[in-house]
């Protein structure tokens, strides 16, 4: 009987795994578990090097002049007043955005980020964003935190950073914010490149 309930069940186990994973090019070399939907999750930094529990990351305005509807991802304890407005993330086809439950029809999209940038965001219901197909989740293999999946970009886990913004960017805030960065370099002008250190980003309560 509990044979038979196995065998009856598998094929949905089956077909629930195979919407999951992608094969779009935003997923390549992740492997054949990776897949690129996933609903209502909030993203945890978690410094690569301590064991220390991860900190919520954020969307941010950008203070640096860039223009309305233009975001940021900052640590929540650096930028803790647009949780409300934006409390999580959706994964659809490799495209990340921001949940805006207010106005879901205009929820900011991320742009990803090029080498040596932060990750940014863009759109409001003046100026709807176009959506970059750039990102993965990648199921965890580590008990370290708690099983969550792992984000990706530009096909790389292991490339975010988190550092301390700049004060050139940072002219129109009181605040210094903790911002996240793809593949962080010298002689960026958005962040101090000795303030940063490595993360890896987690995919807290998604499904």
């Amino acid at each position: 009987m509990f044979a038979l309930l196995a065998l009856a069940a598998a094929p949905l186990v089956a077909a629930s795994l195979k919407t999951r994973q992608s094969s779009g090019a935003w997923c390549d070399g992740l492997g054949g578990a990776a897949y690129d939907v996933a609903y209502n999750f909030t993203l945890e930094a978690h410094n690569t090097s301590t064991d220390s529990v991860g900190t919520q990351i954020v969307l941010s305005p950008a203070s640096d002049g860039a223009g309305a509807g233009i975001f940021r991802v900052a640590t929540y304890d650096t930028e803790p007043s647009t949780i409300g407005s934006f409390p999580n993330f959706t994964l659809i086809h490799g495209a990340l955005r921001a949940n805006e439950p207010s106005a879901p029809d205009c929820a900011p999209m991320s742009l990803g980020a090029d080498a040596g940038a932060p990750v940014s965001f863009s759109g409001n219901c003046s100026a709807p964003a176009t959506p970059a197909q750039v990102f993965c989740a990648i199921p965890s293999t580590s008990n370290a935190h708690y099983d969550l999946p792992i984000l990706a970009l530009n096909t790389h886990e292991d490339l975010f950073s988190i550092c301390r913004e700049s004060a050139s960017a940072n002219s129109s805030s009181t605040i210094a914010k903790d911002i996240l960065v793809y593949d962080a370099t010298t002689g960026n002008d958005a962040y101090d490149h000795d303030s940063c250190y490595a993360v890896t980003l987690h995919m807290a309560g998604s499904y």
